[in-house]
Protein backbone atom coordinates (compact mmCIF):
# COMPACT_ATOMS: atom_id res chain seq x y z
CA UNK A 1 0.00 0.00 0.00
CA UNK A 2 2.85 2.70 1.07
CA UNK A 3 4.08 1.45 -2.32
CA UNK A 4 1.03 2.21 -4.24
CA UNK A 5 0.70 5.64 -2.27
CA UNK A 6 4.25 6.58 -3.30
CA UNK A 7 3.88 5.50 -7.17
CA UNK A 8 0.78 7.64 -7.13
CA UNK A 9 1.91 10.76 -5.37
CA UNK A 10 5.33 10.78 -7.79
CA UNK A 11 3.12 10.73 -10.77
CA UNK A 12 0.77 13.37 -10.20
CA UNK A 13 3.97 15.69 -8.81
CA UNK A 14 5.63 15.16 -11.89
CA UNK A 15 2.55 16.14 -13.63
CA UNK A 16 2.97 19.62 -15.20
CA UNK A 17 -0.54 20.04 -15.85
CA UNK A 18 -1.59 18.61 -12.35
CA UNK A 19 0.73 21.32 -10.89
CA UNK A 20 -0.67 24.02 -12.74
CA UNK A 21 -4.28 23.21 -11.71
CA UNK A 22 -3.58 22.40 -8.05
CA UNK A 23 -1.97 26.54 -8.46
CA UNK A 24 -5.33 27.49 -9.51
CA UNK A 25 -7.57 25.64 -6.92
CA UNK A 26 -5.20 27.19 -4.29
CA UNK A 27 -4.67 30.92 -5.70
CA UNK A 28 -8.58 31.20 -6.48
CA UNK A 29 -9.65 29.66 -3.34
CA UNK A 30 -7.27 32.70 -1.37
CA UNK A 31 -8.62 35.23 -3.67
CA UNK A 32 -12.05 34.25 -3.11
CA UNK A 33 -11.77 34.39 0.66
CA UNK A 34 -10.53 37.78 0.98
CA UNK A 35 -12.80 39.29 -1.25
CA UNK A 36 -15.43 38.05 -0.08
CA UNK A 37 -14.27 39.51 3.32
CA UNK A 38 -13.71 42.83 2.37
CA UNK A 39 -17.04 43.00 0.64
CA UNK A 40 -20.83 43.90 1.53
CA UNK A 41 -23.42 41.96 -0.17
CA UNK A 42 -26.83 43.74 0.09
CA UNK A 43 -26.34 46.07 2.46
CA UNK A 44 -24.51 43.51 4.90
CA UNK A 45 -20.82 43.47 5.38
CA UNK A 46 -19.33 39.91 4.99
CA UNK A 47 -16.39 40.11 7.11
CA UNK A 48 -19.25 39.03 10.05
CA UNK A 49 -19.80 35.75 7.96
CA UNK A 50 -16.22 35.37 8.66
CA UNK A 51 -15.91 35.17 12.58
CA UNK A 52 -15.94 31.76 14.21
CA UNK A 53 -18.87 29.92 14.45
CA UNK A 54 -20.17 31.11 10.51
CA UNK A 55 -16.40 30.75 8.71
CA UNK A 56 -16.59 26.99 8.79
CA UNK A 57 -19.89 27.36 7.14
CA UNK A 58 -18.74 30.49 4.54
CA UNK A 59 -15.27 29.02 3.60
CA UNK A 60 -16.50 25.38 3.49
CA UNK A 61 -19.28 26.32 0.76
CA UNK A 62 -16.60 28.01 -1.30
CA UNK A 63 -14.36 25.20 -0.75
CA UNK A 64 -17.07 23.17 -2.48
CA UNK A 65 -17.73 25.69 -5.31
CA UNK A 66 -14.17 24.65 -5.96
CA UNK A 67 -14.57 20.77 -5.85
CA UNK A 68 -14.72 20.53 -9.76
CA UNK A 69 -11.50 21.61 -10.47
CA UNK A 70 -10.60 18.97 -8.19
CA UNK A 71 -12.38 16.31 -10.18
CA UNK A 72 -10.86 17.51 -13.21
CA UNK A 73 -7.42 17.07 -11.98
CA UNK A 74 -8.77 13.35 -11.45
CA UNK A 75 -9.71 13.33 -14.88
CA UNK A 76 -6.51 14.67 -16.38
CA UNK A 77 -4.43 11.94 -14.33
CA UNK A 78 -6.61 9.30 -15.08
CA UNK A 79 -6.87 10.03 -18.53
CA UNK A 80 -2.99 10.15 -18.91
CA UNK A 81 -3.05 6.48 -17.70
CA UNK A 82 -5.07 5.41 -21.19
CA UNK A 83 -3.32 8.19 -23.07
CA UNK A 84 0.37 6.42 -22.34
CA UNK A 85 -0.96 3.05 -22.20
CA UNK A 86 0.42 2.50 -18.55
CA UNK A 87 -3.04 1.09 -17.04
CA UNK A 88 -2.30 -1.65 -19.95
CA UNK A 89 1.49 -1.98 -19.02
CA UNK A 90 1.11 -2.33 -15.36
CA UNK A 91 -1.96 -5.09 -15.31
CA UNK A 92 0.82 -6.89 -18.07
CA UNK A 93 3.34 -6.68 -15.29
CA UNK A 94 0.85 -8.29 -12.73
CA UNK A 95 -0.81 -5.36 -11.23
CA UNK A 96 -4.47 -6.27 -10.67
CA UNK A 97 -7.45 -4.14 -11.95
CA UNK A 98 -8.23 -3.86 -8.10
CA UNK A 99 -4.86 -2.04 -7.56
CA UNK A 100 -5.04 0.21 -9.92
CA UNK A 101 -8.11 1.58 -9.25
CA UNK A 102 -7.32 1.61 -5.91
CA UNK A 103 -4.51 3.87 -7.19
CA UNK A 104 -6.68 6.29 -8.12
CA UNK A 105 -8.88 6.21 -5.02
CA UNK A 106 -5.66 6.88 -2.78
CA UNK A 107 -5.56 9.97 -5.28
CA UNK A 108 -8.59 10.92 -4.71
CA UNK A 109 -8.00 10.52 -0.27
CA UNK A 110 -4.49 12.79 -1.11
CA UNK A 111 -6.66 15.46 -3.08
CA UNK A 112 -9.49 15.51 0.19
CA UNK A 113 -6.81 15.77 2.52
CA UNK A 114 -5.41 18.68 0.31
CA UNK A 115 -8.58 20.77 0.22
CA UNK A 116 -9.34 20.16 3.94
CA UNK A 117 -5.98 21.56 5.29
CA UNK A 118 -6.42 24.36 3.01
CA UNK A 119 -10.35 25.12 4.18
CA UNK A 120 -8.89 24.29 8.01
CA UNK A 121 -6.18 26.77 8.00
CA UNK A 122 -8.07 29.28 5.58
CA UNK A 123 -10.77 29.07 8.60
CA UNK A 124 -8.56 29.43 11.71
CA UNK A 125 -6.62 32.28 9.56
CA UNK A 126 -9.88 34.06 8.69
CA UNK A 127 -12.03 32.92 12.07
CA UNK A 128 -8.81 34.72 14.12
CA UNK A 129 -8.45 38.08 12.17
CA UNK A 130 -12.29 38.97 12.24
CA UNK A 131 -13.59 37.12 15.66
CA UNK A 132 -13.42 38.91 19.00
CA UNK A 133 -14.58 35.92 20.67
CA UNK A 134 -11.47 32.97 20.83
CA UNK A 135 -13.20 30.75 23.61
CA UNK A 136 -12.68 27.07 22.85
CA UNK A 137 -16.23 26.50 22.21
CA UNK A 138 -16.62 29.23 20.13
CA UNK A 139 -13.65 28.58 17.80
CA UNK A 140 -15.42 25.18 16.80
CA UNK A 141 -19.09 26.05 16.80
CA UNK A 142 -20.19 24.74 13.29
CA UNK A 143 -16.82 22.70 12.75
CA UNK A 144 -18.93 20.02 11.30
CA UNK A 145 -18.98 21.74 7.88
CA UNK A 146 -16.04 20.68 7.25
CA UNK A 147 -17.35 16.76 7.74
CA UNK A 148 -19.58 17.59 5.03
CA UNK A 149 -17.43 19.31 3.06
CA UNK A 150 -15.34 15.63 3.41
CA UNK A 151 -18.44 14.20 2.22
CA UNK A 152 -19.20 16.41 -0.78
CA UNK A 153 -15.12 16.19 -2.37
CA UNK A 154 -15.35 12.70 -2.34
CA UNK A 155 -18.94 12.54 -3.51
CA UNK A 156 -17.89 15.04 -6.98
CA UNK A 157 -14.54 12.78 -7.51
CA UNK A 158 -16.34 9.40 -8.19
CA UNK A 159 -18.55 11.28 -10.27
CA UNK A 160 -15.35 12.54 -12.22
CA UNK A 161 -13.52 9.32 -11.93
CA UNK A 162 -16.83 7.18 -13.29
CA UNK A 163 -16.31 9.85 -16.25
CA UNK A 164 -12.98 9.26 -17.44
CA UNK A 165 -13.19 5.70 -16.89
CA UNK A 166 -16.30 5.52 -19.29
CA UNK A 167 -15.27 7.90 -22.22
CA UNK A 168 -11.33 7.62 -21.99
CA UNK A 169 -10.95 10.89 -23.75
CA UNK A 170 -9.37 13.39 -21.13
CA UNK A 171 -10.84 16.38 -23.21
CA UNK A 172 -14.46 14.74 -23.45
CA UNK A 173 -14.98 13.80 -20.13
CA UNK A 174 -13.93 17.39 -18.60
CA UNK A 175 -16.39 18.82 -20.47
CA UNK A 176 -18.95 15.62 -19.35
CA UNK A 177 -18.18 16.03 -15.84
CA UNK A 178 -18.58 19.92 -16.18
CA UNK A 179 -21.59 19.53 -17.67
CA UNK A 180 -22.95 17.30 -15.54
CA UNK A 181 -21.86 19.75 -12.58
CA UNK A 182 -23.48 22.50 -13.86
CA UNK A 183 -25.96 21.60 -16.09
CA UNK A 184 -27.88 18.45 -15.45
CA UNK A 185 -29.73 20.41 -12.69
CA UNK A 186 -31.01 22.23 -15.32
CA UNK A 187 -32.05 20.14 -17.73
CA UNK A 188 -33.51 17.36 -15.73
CA UNK A 189 -35.64 19.96 -13.16
CA UNK A 190 -37.22 21.29 -16.55
CA UNK A 191 -38.24 17.11 -16.81
CA UNK A 192 -38.63 16.17 -13.17
CA UNK A 193 -39.45 19.16 -11.32
CA UNK A 194 -40.99 16.93 -8.44
CA UNK A 195 -37.46 14.98 -8.32
CA UNK A 196 -35.33 18.72 -8.61
CA UNK A 197 -33.80 17.91 -4.86
CA UNK A 198 -33.07 14.50 -5.38
CA UNK A 199 -30.91 14.68 -8.31
CA UNK A 200 -27.10 13.68 -7.81
CA UNK A 201 -25.73 16.97 -7.89
CA UNK A 202 -28.45 18.85 -5.97
CA UNK A 203 -28.57 16.29 -2.91
CA UNK A 204 -24.57 16.96 -2.91
CA UNK A 205 -24.86 20.70 -2.85
CA UNK A 206 -27.66 20.49 -0.13
CA UNK A 207 -24.62 19.57 2.09
CA UNK A 208 -23.69 22.86 2.33
CA UNK A 209 -26.51 25.67 1.30
CA UNK A 210 -25.14 28.92 0.54
CA UNK A 211 -24.69 30.91 4.15
CA UNK A 212 -26.96 33.26 5.30
CA UNK A 213 -26.14 36.42 3.35
CA UNK A 214 -27.94 34.99 0.48
CA UNK A 215 -31.25 34.04 1.75
CA UNK A 216 -34.16 36.55 2.22
CA UNK A 217 -33.37 38.47 -0.81
CA UNK A 218 -34.32 37.98 -4.03
CA UNK A 219 -31.13 39.08 -5.55
CA UNK A 220 -29.82 35.61 -4.85
CA UNK A 221 -31.92 34.21 -8.01
CA UNK A 222 -29.45 33.25 -10.78
CA UNK A 223 -31.06 33.42 -14.44
CA UNK A 224 -28.80 30.31 -16.10
CA UNK A 225 -30.38 29.05 -19.13
CA UNK A 226 -33.69 30.34 -19.31
CA UNK A 227 -34.10 28.41 -15.67
CA UNK A 228 -34.27 30.27 -12.30
CA UNK A 229 -31.90 28.85 -9.83
CA UNK A 230 -31.48 29.84 -6.53
CA UNK A 231 -27.79 29.99 -5.09
CA UNK A 232 -28.98 29.41 -1.51
CA UNK A 233 -30.59 26.08 -2.56
CA UNK A 234 -34.36 24.66 -3.95
CA UNK A 235 -37.17 25.13 -2.73
CA UNK A 236 -38.15 22.08 -0.89
CA UNK A 237 -34.44 20.86 -0.49
CA UNK A 238 -34.12 17.51 0.72
CA UNK A 239 -32.63 18.06 4.40
CA UNK A 240 -29.11 17.74 5.39
CA UNK A 241 -29.13 14.57 7.12
CA UNK A 242 -30.83 12.94 3.92
CA UNK A 243 -28.56 14.73 2.11
CA UNK A 244 -26.09 13.08 3.89
CA UNK A 245 -27.12 9.37 3.51
CA UNK A 246 -27.98 10.42 0.11
CA UNK A 247 -24.56 11.50 -1.56
CA UNK A 248 -23.19 8.38 0.62
CA UNK A 249 -25.32 6.16 -1.39
CA UNK A 250 -24.11 8.06 -4.65
CA UNK A 251 -20.36 8.38 -3.82
CA UNK A 252 -21.07 4.13 -3.35
CA UNK A 253 -22.72 4.40 -6.23
CA UNK A 254 -20.29 6.09 -8.95
CA UNK A 255 -16.87 4.34 -6.92
CA UNK A 256 -19.29 0.97 -7.94
CA UNK A 257 -20.03 2.21 -11.72
CA UNK A 258 -16.13 2.63 -11.87
CA UNK A 259 -15.33 -0.92 -10.59
CA UNK A 260 -17.53 -2.23 -12.91
CA UNK A 261 -16.68 -0.07 -16.28
CA UNK A 262 -13.48 -0.39 -15.67
CA UNK A 263 -12.82 -4.10 -15.08
CA UNK A 264 -15.56 -5.00 -18.11
CA UNK A 265 -13.45 -2.33 -20.71
CA UNK A 266 -10.13 -3.86 -19.79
Amino acid sequence: MVSLINTELIRALSNKVFRIVIFLHLSIFILVCIILSNVEIFGEDLHDFFRFGEVWHTISWIGRWLNPVLGVIIIILTGNEFTYGTFRQQFLCGVSKSNLLAGKGIIMLLLVFYSVILIFLAILLFGSIYSLDHAVHVMFYNSHFILLYILHAFAYLSVALFTILLVRKTGIAILLFLAVIFLSNIALGMVFPFLYSYFPVEVMNNLIPAPDFFENSAESINFIGGVFISVSGSAGAASVKLSCFATLFYFVMFYFFSWFVFNKKN
